[in-house]
């Protein structure tokens, strides 16, 4: 008889504050797009994903460079789950999984939660989104536009105070990944 469905269990002992969520969906106008944020029970009140959208290298690392620190602070207190290379590992493998699978034969792959062991990253659960099995019309991605999104000129914040908020978090997390103070309002 032919199996319909099955089930592949192991206990994987880890902290729960190390959990974050890792997936990849198809988009008409990126092709697969990567998101990683944070994961388990916190998924809802985390902060908001880092998305990858083109499959370059580069592109994938200063987008988790800017996307990441709040990941990887938000941890209630605990260690990160990754440095920013094991993240970005994970991104480019989820990337390139996408690249081959989509839309044909998936549309959405998300694994929630992810911890991260001595083995590397380990599932601990996951939900695919079968695809319609027809190859799309290649597109070219708008790099143009993505470059001068990931590499502006000048950033303007609204909304930043004295106290801490989310526009001050946001300010923080832009220097804290490089920008030039000069070319920060």
């Amino acid at each position: 008889p032919e199996v319909a469905e099955f089930l592949i269990a192991e206990f994987i002992d880890h902290d729960v504050r190390d959990e974050i969520i890792a997936g990849v969906r198809w988009t008409d106008a990126f092709g697969p797009v990567v998101s990683i944020g944070t994961g388990g029970i916190d998924v809802e009140s985390g902060p908001p994903p880092a998305l990858v959208a083109p499959a370059t290298a580069k592109l994938i690392e200063v987008s988790l460079r800017v996307g990441a620190p709040s990941l990887l602070a938000a941890r209630r207190g605990g260690p990160p789950p990754a440095d920013l290379a094991g993240l970005a590992s994970l991104a480019t493998t989820l990337l390139a999984f996408g690249k081959a699978t989509m839309p044909q034969h998936l549309t959405e792959f998300e694994m929630n939660p992810v911890v991260f062991t001595t083995r590397g990253p380990i599932a601990l659960d996951a939900r695919a989104v079968a695809g319609d099995g027809v190859t799309p019309t290649a597109r070219p991605y708008p790099a143009d536009g993505i470059t001068r999104q990931l590499h502006p000129e000048s950033i303007a914040v609204i909304g930043v105070s004295e106290q801490m908020n989310p526009g001050r978090v946001i300010v923080h997390n832009i220097l804290a990944a490089g920008f030039p103070v000069d070319r920060l309002v």
